[in-house]
């Protein structure tokens, strides 16, 4: 995650613009795929769904060693990352993290990144997933 988001943050200019246009075209044409496309954001979009989706998984004895590392990739996407769907998406896990602390009765994630993930969000209103939309998607939670 931090190696793509590393390249996303570089600002590109337009014959750089050009010339990946131009290899994706000659590339779709000599593989006859179909047109082409690229959206860099459906990698990371789609890892944040499945640490969405493994954290109602996790047994509460791997909760405090996983969400360490959670939380280090959430406030890496909200401090890195200018697309707002991966905003929603790493808020909306999160929310999630925060309710099962709740629930446990604990804090997961170091300190500075959960202050960090704070202040982003007070920073950002209009980026954040509210807790009431993620809360409507926590079905069940893992013993």
């Amino acid at each position: 995650m931090e190696s793509h988001l590393a390249r996303q943050r570089r600002s590109r200019g337009k014959l750089h613009r050009f010339v990946k246009s131009m290899v994706g075209n000659l590339t779709n044409l000599v593989a006859q795929r179909g047109p082409y496309e690229e959206h860099a954001e459906y990698l990371h979009y789609g890892i944040l769904d499945l640490l969405y989706q493994l954290s109602f998984r996790l047994r509460r004895r791997a909760r405090q060693q996983c969400f360490l590392d959670y939380v280090k990739v959430i406030r890496m996407v909200l401090e890195r990352s200018s697309i707002p769907i991966l905003h929603w998406k790493a808020t909306d896990l999160w929310n999630r993290i925060l309710l099962l602390g709740e629930k446990d009765d604990t804090c997961y994630g170091n300190e500075a990144d959960r202050e960090a993930i704070a202040y982003w969000s007070r920073e950002h209103l209009d980026a954040v997933e509210s807790k009431k939309n993620s809360k409507l998607y926590s079905v069940s939670v893992a013993n």
